[in-house]
């Protein structure tokens, strides 16, 4: 009886330590200070690179689903991306939180049927930044 109930206590014992050790863990790492910064490098691909101060690129004059696009901005702002048909009906619109500086980001084209239309990117007051007309396949 004696050792069955050393066993039981042990156990227990060792479910209590388990637990404090969790709770001390996580007390230390929310504690702790947050006094570092992290520089954040997006790798950008070759096609998708812009020269120039601003600018608007696609990876190819086709896209597909998954396509990758860089707009550069000088400015952080909100654009507001919109995707036209032939007959310059509006297809979507997307609004992206631009940084300044490069910005990839990546289109999903499933609902579009394939066919020309033409992405235009606004900024924060309506003004039309940037258009290009690209083949949707």
């Amino acid at each position: 009886m004696q050792i069955e109930y050393n066993l039981k206590f042990n156990k227990m014992n060792y479910n209590i330590k388990k637990w404090y050790s969790y709770i001390f863990l996580i007390l230390i790492l929310g504690c702790a200070p947050n006094e570092f910064d992290f520089d954040v490098s997006q790798f950008i691909a070759k096609e998708l690179k812009i020269e120039e101060a601003t600018g608007l690129r696609f990876n190819d004059n086709s896209v597909y689903d998954g396509a990758q696009f860089n707009i550069k901005s000088d400015i952080e702002g909100k654009y507001t991306v919109e995707i036209l048909d032939l007959t310059n009906s509006l297809v979507s619109r997307n609004t992206l939180k631009v940084l300044e500086g490069n910005n990839v980001y990546t289109i999903y084209t499933r609902v579009l049927e394939t066919g020309d239309y033409t992405f235009r990117f606004l900024d924060e007051k309506g003004n039309e930044k940037e258009s290009i007309k690209l083949f949707v396949k």
